[in-house]
């Protein structure tokens, strides 16, 4: 079955399955002295190759783990199992690990539906208070758990169940009748990882994303591959040639480049009220596969002025990537999103897009890593924490920094006239943006942060 299925599709790229090793698991059969045994031929025998494993959480730890200890180092790929916490959590777990857990992990990959250093406002939102609430960072579990549990507590508020009658069966019937409707993009709610619908079939089909450790942190793989799915799309063999395609499994793919970009506030000055501007300063770095591409050809979304990146400050080109670090200034807008803050408040940051190249070729992913964004729960590596800790406010006397976020979002924009976008089969013009912003309030006493908020009801009256 999987096995046929696995060695088909590999000649298809002009090499095979080379080796298989099965483990059954069911009662009376110890999975672990089977998985000693793989790993002891593996080493015996010093295959060639990737090995892919497929199997659970805890069994495809076990399976590294011995694989890793056997002195196997072979390339490891492996399924979603292998991007959740439990995963990570049972590689740890072994007393002989110890340190080397993460060490086992460098380099892994696996495919996962989410990453969060690709994440918009809503997945970093999220994050940043699991994290508060139970101390560990969430995995996709725990996000597609959280977002299902959003959907039903969504479609229960529109049709407004609370104040009905309704019994438990009825609904049932009422949620699932309304995620039923939700069957194309168009008819979607969008949610921490994009929009979700349903097909025919009543599936949800999310992105299948390429995760690569290093060591124990999952981050975005410097290449990804998505299936063209825009309806009328239909000019694949110039998207082949000119490189931005690939032909894969009997269908055309996006070939998208990953650029890790990062940016680091070093100033924020004259903080205009009326005219809606303020000026930044600020470091900005982009990390990515060698390529003809040019990453830091950017347009700042709410800039007042063009920014043009000109001579980098750093740069250091290696064999397989390239990493870039520029300085800049400007004037930018403030409230330039519709990221919701409460009055009196205000949104400052900024925002960035690639000039040419759409989402389909080109995905901006925050750089966690560069900028120190793993923190726990206690707030130590929280964007907010760094940029209180750099003071970044100190020009701007009488405000306070609320919240903060860095986010990969996807902009609508204008075709400009692009033959790249107009005309009949061309794709929709739609880039990857990176959105480093902060909600600043005025740092006083605010009666709301004491006062509870059916009290502010009655007094009102």
């Amino acid at each position: 079955g999987l096995t046929k299925l696995f060695d088909e599709t590999l000649r298809r790229f002009g090499t095979k399955l080379v080796h298989e090793a099965p483990f059954e698991i069911k009662d009376g059969v110890p999975v672990e002295s089977q998985i000693d045994a793989i790993a002891a031929e593996f080493k015996e025998k010093k295959l060639p190759g990737t090995i892919f494993i497929a199997s659970s959480a805890k069994n495809s730890a076990y399976v590294l783990n011995k694989l890793r200890k056997a002195g196997v180092k072979n390339k490891v790929v492996g399924t979603s199992e292998m991007a959740t916490s439990a995963f990570t959590t049972a590689v740890a777990s072994y007393p002989d690990t110890g340190i080397k857990g993460a060490a086992y992990l460098d380099g892994l990959l696996v495919m996962t539906p989410m990453l969060f250093d690709t994440g918009n406002e809503t997945a970093q939102a999220f994050e940043n208070s699991y994290k508060q609430k139970n101390g560990v960072r969430p995995d996709w579990v725990a996000a597609y758990a959280y977002e299902a549990a959003r959907l039903v507590s969504v479609v229960l508020a529109e049709k407004q169940v609370y104040s009905s009658d309704l019994k438990l069966k009825e609904i049932r019937k009422v949620v699932r009748d309304s995620l039923q409707e939700m069957k194309s993009p168009a008819k979607s709610s969008d949610g921490i990882n994009g929009l979700n619908w349903f097909d025919d079939k009543g599936t949800m089909n999310p992105p299948v994303r390429i995760g690569e450790y290093n060591g124990s942190e999952l981050i975005s793989y410097v290449v990804q591959l998505q299936p063209i799915r825009e309806a009328g799309v239909t000019n694949y063999l110039d998207e082949l040639v000119a490189g931005r395609a690939l032909y894969v499994n009997d269908r055309f793919m996006y070939k998208t480049n990953v650029v890790y970009s990062g940016v680091q506030l070093t100033g924020l000055s004259n903080l205009e009220k009326f005219d809606k501007t303020i000026e930044l300063e600020f470091l900005i770095w982009f990390r990515f596969q060698n390529g003809k591409f040019k990453p830091e050809d950017l347009v700042f979304t709410n800039a007042v002025e063009p920014i043009k990146l000109e001579k980098p400050e750093k740069e250091i080109v290696g064999k397989k990537t390239t990493y870039r670090m520029y300085r800049a200034k400007g004037k930018f807008f403030i409230n330039y999103s519709n990221v919701e803050h409460p009055y009196g408040t205000m949104l400052v940051g900024l925002s960035y897009i690639h000039r040419n190249l759409s989402q389909n070729n080109l995905m901006y992913v925050s750089d966690v890593l560069g900028m120190n964004l793993r923190g726990g729960a206690d707030g130590k590596g929280s964007l907010l924490k760094t940029l209180e800790d750099a003071d970044i406010l100190k020009s701007l006397s009488g405000w306070r920094i609320d919240r903060a976020w860095v986010s990969q979002e996807k902009r609508m924009q204008s075709t400009e006239g692009s033959p790249t976008f107009v005309g009949f089969g061309k794709p929709m013009p739609l880039y990857s943006e990176i959105d480093h912003g902060m909600i600043i309030e005025p740092d006083s006493i605010n009666a709301q942060d004491f006062v509870k908020e059916e009290y502010w009801i009655y007094l009102a009256i």
